[in-house]
């Protein structure tokens, strides 16, 4: 895992999701146009494998519930 990896997922905070919501939102995102070769989101910058799994992460204004930013896990 790379640094910027590692700090992605330092912001995970929480309890983590079960896998089979990781694996759907993973199953989304690798069809989305967003997602690129390296597996990050071009909106977000996330490293998806790790952001897939978390259920709340840590942001400059707070604790905030883990979504996409394309709204695409609904």
């Amino acid at each position: 895992m790379g640094l910027s990896n590692l700090i992605g997922a330092l912001k995970c905070v929480g309890p983590r999701v079960d896998k089979t919501m990781a694996r759907h939102r993973l199953a989304v995102c690798q069809v989305c146009p967003s997602l690129t070769a390296q597996a990050r989101c071009t909106h977000c910058r996330c490293y998806m494998p790790v952001k897939v799994t978390c259920s709340q992460e840590r942001t400059l204004t707070g604790v905030v519930e883990v979504r996409c930013p394309e709204g695409r896990w609904a």
